[in-house]
């Protein structure tokens, strides 16, 4: 048991349930109050009247001590699971807006390399194109430059 945590946890929780109630919603205060004997203890006798210390509550009631750590951890657990959703929410969304922008840089990247595919080619019909210069007509008419023995 994280004894300091749970004395925060419970001043925390005490103080927003008797600030809410002060102000006309007595909702949280009813609510924790019905549902742990512990939170119960600590709301009337620590926060409310400070008849005895969080040290005192501590020391001299054990068993809500652990009922009181009990519920933080559960409270901690709910929060980091409402975090965690949250959390993954948002990573999701980023990885659909990474999943449109690699497929666009994908198209585009396809579009250059037909391009460049398609140069490549003109290119290569340009040089293929046959050649008029004197040896390779004479080549074609069967006579030889060198041969005029």
């Amino acid at each position: 048991m994280d004894r300091e945590k749970t004395l925060d946890w419970l001043a925390a929780v005490s103080t927003q349930a008797i600030t809410e109630a002060e102000n006309g919603n007595p909702g949280l205060l009813n609510t924790i109050t019905a549902k742990s004997k512990a939170v119960a203890y600590y709301v009337n006798n620590v926060g409310t009247r400070q008849v005895v210390s969080p040290e005192q509550y501590a020391r001299q009631f054990p068993a809500y001590m652990d009922e009181a750590d009990r519920l933080r951890r559960e409270y901690e657990a709910i929060e980091t699971t409402e975090g965690n959703d949250q959390r993954i929410t948002a990573l999701e969304g980023e990885l659909k807006s990474l999943r449109t922008e690699l497929k666009k840089g994908l198209k585009s990247l396809k579009d250059d390399l037909l391009e460049a595919v398609q140069d490549a080619a003109n290119e290569s019909e340009t040089e293929e194109e046959p050649a008029t210069d004197e040896t390779d007509t004479e080549d074609e008419s069967g006579e030889d430059e060198g041969d005029d023995e």
